[in-house]
């Protein structure tokens, strides 16, 4: 119970430090009303899971609007990786046919609805590929000479039969598409009903074609950064007790004097955060050492003489609060360390040294700071030690200072 209250205070901690990652932000856009108008200003960006159908403008004056289909007619957004995301508003027929398993409809012809929809553009070429995702399904859309919906429904026969049927009628749809180009047919009749192999299909055609590609969409990817420098590190070690077996016990030596380590690490941005959030994960070594003295009931006093020398591994969630120039963010994670070198001087018996542990697991905190490519960080973690055997319990508190700088 003593340890109960520490952990769920960090519990709490990181769940209050988590929740901002689906926190929304800026971005920069321009939106084109349908009369012709542009505008350029910021937008409320989200880590959008379905297409949005309005968006929450701010203009260069900082003053807010919800902007829907019936004023805008495209919207441009400009991401922190320097890609650009485009969404139109257009008149189309959508298939409203539902694909859970347990409401499927009868028979193959789908339930097209017209509607006015915002659409993200995938494909700006010959052949135009747009999408809608919206109620955890995804709507494809092609146009040509003309605007049309993809068509795939899943459905049954009748009401009590199991059997799961498919209208692929999307693969028609494209052979009579890319009819002038005759050696796709045998891919085109194996795709899936996906964004990603229908947009292979139609980059394929532009090249039979040989058709410029005026805009491509690219997921946003993950930009590895890599790391090194050099810290501080002091250690103690706290806590130390025994059970009554052990009685008289006391430390003997416990010296907390800073000791430099290198450390190097990656730190990977996550996507759609508007470089918000970051995955951080370092590798340090860290020395420890300490004696104590037990006397056991008709033993002679054992001396334990404890050095070793470890590889630390912390991996954090890095929250940039200021994300700016002038990087100020928080850590919170978890640390892994394992012993390296073990000139430890051990006299207890080989029925104790089995128990020995030589690793240690907890979690670690901090803040930090970056300019450029040069960074400072603080953190402080609190372990439950390393001892020769499980008689024997202790926490060491590691408080370092870091400062590195970044590769690329």
């Amino acid at each position: 119970m003593k340890n109960a209250k520490p952990r769920l205070c960090w519990i709490l901690f990181l769940f209050m430090f988590c929740r901002p990652l689906w926190a929304q932000s800026y971005l920069p856009a321009t939106i084109i009303f349908h009369s012709g108008q542009k505008e350029t200003g910021l937008i409320y960006h989200g880590n959008w899971i379905e297409t949005p159908q309005s968006f929450r403008f701010k203009n260069v004056a900082g003053a807010e609007r919800q902007y829907g289909c019936d004023e805008l007619k495209s919207v441009e957004l400009r991401r922190k990786d320097g890609k650009a995301e485009y969404y139109e508003c257009r008149v189309v027929l959508v298939n409203r046919s539902t694909t859970k398993l347990a409401n499927l409809e009868i028979g193959p012809s789908p339930r097209l609805e017209i509607d006015t929809i915002f659409m993200q553009t995938l494909l700006r070429s010959e052949i135009n590929l747009y999408v809608l995702q919206q109620n955890d399904q995804s709507h494809f859309f092609v146009e040509k000479d003309s605007l049309q919906p993809l068509v795939y429904k899943q459905y049954i026969r009748e009401p009590n039969d199991p059997a799961l049927l498919q209208n692929n009628r999307y693969r028609q749809q494209l052979l009579a598409l890319t009819q002038d180009c005759p050696y796709l047919k045998e891919f085109i009749l194996k795709i899936p009903y996906s964004g990603n192999r229908i947009r292979g299909i139609l980059l394929e055609y532009n090249k039979c074609r040989e058709s410029p590609i005026m805009y491509e969409f690219k997921p946003e990817k993950i930009k590895m950064h890599a790391y090194a420098g050099l810290g501080v590190a002091i250690t103690t070690l706290r806590n130390a007790r025994t059970t009554e077996y052990y009685e008289p016990f006391r430390v003997l030596e416990n010296d907390p004097v800073a000791q430099v380590t290198p450390v190097v690490g990656i730190l990977f941005p996550i996507p759609r955060t508007n470089n918000r959030f970051a995955i951080k994960s370092d590798l340090s070594l860290r020395r420890l050492r300490y004696s104590y003295e037990a006397t056991p009931p008709g033993v002679s006093t054992l001396m334990e003489k404890i050095h070793l020398t470890h590889f630390r591994s912390q991996t954090f969630l890095q929250w940039n609060v200021i994300n700016r120039r002038h990087k100020l963010f928080l850590l919170a994670g978890i640390h892994y360390s394992w012993v390296f070198v073990n000139q430890s001087e051990l006299t207890l018996s080989s029925l104790f040294e089995k128990t020995q542990r030589d690793y240690d697991f907890n979690f670690v905190g901090g803040l930090g700071y970056e300019f450029q490519r040069i960074g400072l960080d603080i953190r402080y973690d609190r372990g439950d030690g390393y001892v020769p055997n499980g008689a024997i319990t202790s926490s060491i508190h590691t408080f370092s200072v870091f400062v590195h700088y970044r590769i690329f």
